[in-house]
């Protein structure tokens, strides 16, 4: 499957998945069925494009990132099905929604350094750093 495919089909996902949790958190809508679904197609599109990422050396931090930030929102997301004692969920609620946020950002940025990569092979883009010499006649 393509990289650019990955990215967006982990944007649409992500963002999927934040809304309807915003929506099931805040007007208390019981949609968590379609939520997970959303999340877990985010999940796999980020761990699928992180390993595509991980084997391309100037990418491979953001892959392993992508790979962390995977597992951190799905093992949060787990344990929102296990209330916390004394009225403290709402922080497993926030750190879900906050690695979430992170992830998705985190895919923005794979992207915009994928599409840079990618310009620099072609030609297109000049690699970060690079100065081009401007001569006045």
């Amino acid at each position: 499957m393509s990289v650019r495919v990955l990215i967006w089909v982990a944007r649409i996902a992500g963002l999927g998945a934040m809304l309807l949790g915003w929506l099931s958190w805040v007007f208390q809508l019981d949609i968590a069925s379609v939520h997970i679904a959303f999340g877990v197609a985010f999940a796999l599109a980020l761990v699928a494009l992180s390993l595509a990422l991980v084997g391309r050396r100037p990418l491979r931090r953001l892959g392993l990132a992508g790979l962390g930030c995977a597992l951190a929102v799905t093992a949060l997301g787990l344990l929102q099905a296990q209330p916390l004692a004394g009225g403290l969920h709402w922080l497993i609620q926030l750190s879900h929604l906050l690695s979430g946020l992170g992830a998705v950002a985190l895919v923005q940025l794979m992207s915009a350094r994928y599409s840079r990569l990618e310009g620099a092979r072609r030609g297109v883009i000049p690699p970060a750093g690079a100065v081009r010499e401007v001569r006045y006649h």
